[in-house]
């Protein structure tokens, strides 16, 4: 067995909150009457407020600029503001289905949370920005910057540390494999992450090699940034990836998982 190492997770970030508590302050916030937008933001009027009932969504331009737009949606009697880019391709969301508080992008049905803008349905890996709304004046406003929208929005992750002993294993080494990864690492988890495979390369975007697959080189088109190295397998690294072409994992003391990677899935 050949092995690599390689470091998927960027710095330490705080535990998310929970969606039921980001919900709760921002609906505090949306009777602020008495709100003052601080310094480098602007307020836009949603001036189609009115005309949302629950489960329809909307774009709004916020600037001149054609790309500055975010998605105006109504959940539960309340508006929400996110970024109106997937953060996959960057296909307007707008276009796409709204389920509930989750909006499915058009062209490869990536699912984000209109809540919190967190990721919640692959191929999308990072977030979407959220905005806040504001009721003011009996008008409906959405606070954005006053130079720019960021077009994608990572999630905080936890950061190894090495006192935790536990250790999550993952077969298969694809773009499922990678977001397991990451939300084990959103959901707080430290201890040590590694990655079963076959194929010698990190998890990269397999819908570019759908469409041009003779023109394009997976190894060029990771899906996070990272650098290989050689490891023996036992690095204390973030994340680790064990190339192999057939996976046996033992759990407890009795049951034995097979689990075949002749495809690389």
């Amino acid at each position: 067995m050949t092995a690599s190492v390689f470091s998927i997770f960027g710095e330490a970030g705080a535990k998310p909150a929970t969606k039921e508590h980001m919900i709760s302050e921002l609906r505090k916030d949306h009777s602020n009457e008495r709100y003052q937008t601080p310094e480098g933001m602007k307020l836009v009027e949603i001036d189609f407020a009115n005309e949302l009932v629950d489960g329809d969504m909307r774009g709004l331009q916020v600037s001149d600029k054609k790309e500055d737009k975010v998605l105006i949606a109504r959940y539960q009697s309340q508006l929400y503001a996110t970024g109106s880019n997937c953060s996959h391709f960057g296909v307007d969301l707008s276009c796409g289905l709204l389920f509930d508080d989750k909006v499915m992008c058009p062209a490869h049905a990536a699912g984000f949370s209109i809540v919190t803008g967190k990721p919640e349905a692959a191929p999308g890996l990072d977030g979407i920005p959220s905005y806040l709304v504001i009721h003011k004046d009996g008008k409906w406003f959405v606070e954005v910057p006053q130079e720019g929208l960021p077009k994608k929005a990572t999630m905080p992750l936890t950061k190894r540390d090495p006192s935790n002993t536990k250790n999550y294993v993952i077969v298969g080494g694809g773009p499922a494999g990678l977001n397991c990864a990451e939300t084990l690492r959103q959901s707080g988890f430290s201890g040590k992450v590694t990655v079963i495979s076959k194929e010698d390369i990190v998890p990269y975007d397999r819908t570019l090699l759908s469409k041009a697959l003779p023109m394009i080189d997976a190894r060029k088109k990771p899906l996070r940034p990272v650098s290989v190295k050689p490891s023996n397998g036992t690095s204390t690294t973030r994340t680790g990836l064990l190339t192999c072409s057939r996976a046996s994992i033992r759990c407890g003391l009795t049951k034995t998982i097979h689990e075949d990677l002749s495809y690389g899935r």
